[in-house]
């Protein structure tokens, strides 16, 4: 019973990824050639960040991992935000106030091309 369903989704995968090669710039890539970035690099994602950070008194002493995911498109415009730990239900004001100020990334690229990409932001909480 177990070789059979593996059969189905190996060749669901498959049909996937020759789907995103003949039609790349409208799917959006989980795996890709160049990896989008934040502009500024990994030093400007954490200094964005700490600026539009700003814990409520309940959440100072709460230590973890938030992580979000979100697309970007072929544009660099972030999207479809999805929050996969919020770590505290307080940390929702927060999440929201970066995601209202995210800037457009530099695009994923597939085949030299910009592509729309699935990425994990994940924002580290508690004492450095």
């Amino acid at each position: 019973m177990r070789i059979p369903l593996i059969a189905i989704v190996l060749l669901h995968c498959a049909c996937a990824i020759t789907a995103q090669h003949d039609s790349f710039s409208q799917e959006i890539f989980i795996t890709y050639e160049e990896m989008p970035q934040f502009p500024g690099g990994e030093a400007a994602r954490k200094k964005f960040i700490a600026s539009h950070f700003h814990l409520c008194e309940i959440c100072e002493e709460v230590t973890g991992k938030i992580i979000l995911r979100f697309d970007i498109d072929a544009t660099g415009y972030p999207a479809h935000l999805e929050i996969i730990r919020p770590l505290h239900p307080h940390f929702l004001p927060v999440i929201e106030a970066i995601w209202a100020a995210m800037p457009c990334f530099i695009p994923g690229k597939w085949k030299g091309q910009p592509v729309s990409t699935s990425v994990i932001f994940p924002i580290k909480i508690g004492l450095e």
